[in-house]
């Protein structure tokens, strides 16, 4: 049986254990670097109501995975941004020729696409993530931006770096993805 990977709507009853975990493991500090520090459970798992920002949990044959957030939300430029977290131990899982986080974001972004009048995503992360920069690239997103000392993240100040996908861009894998 061919594994898959799919969002679904972050469920507090469900899933709200894991983003807890989640938020107290320090490997995952990237992915909180924007929330306050020292949030108790209740908190974390109210996020969606405080930040205004919509949660998915992230699966794969039916199993989470991680976690996808939307947020920051522009009404005016249609522009959403995105986040990903994956789990340590599925970070590197190749799916049909592909990293598990490859398959989530273009899930989460097809389905804004294909849903909402969104025309711009944007995802922005540390620098040092030469990896992921690859990634976007290869799934159609462009260099928009280069941020000095724009986070704090794992006790220092850190660089960022914007890529975005507009919608003509979406580039969509050979391979289904069902």
């Amino acid at each position: 049986m061919q594994k898959r990977v799919r969002l679904s709507r972050f469920d507090r009853e469900l899933d709200g254990n894991l983003l807890w975990e989640a938020y107290n493991d320090d490997s995952n500090a990237e992915f909180f670097r924007r929330m306050p520090c020292g949030m108790t459970k209740p908190q974390v798992l109210d996020l969606e109501n405080t930040t205004g920002s919509q949660i998915f949990t992230v699966l794969w044959d039916e199993n989470p995975v991680g976690f996808s957030i939307v947020t920051n939300f522009d009404a005016f430029s249609l522009t959403v941004q995105i986040g990903l977290l994956l789990f340590p131990e599925y970070r590197d899982k190749i799916v049909e020729d592909c990293k598990i986080a490859f398959w989530a974001l273009f899930r989460l972004c097809k389905q804004l696409f294909d849903k909402t009048n969104i025309r711009k995503i944007s995802v922005k992360f540390l620098k040092s993530r030469t990896d992921l920069e690859k990634s976007l690239v290869i799934g159609g997103f462009k260099k928009e931006g280069d941020f000095k000392e724009s986070t704090y993240c794992y006790g220092q100040f850190q660089d960022e770096l914007e890529y975005a996908l507009y919608k003509t861009n979406l580039i969509v894998p050979s391979k289904p993805i069902s």
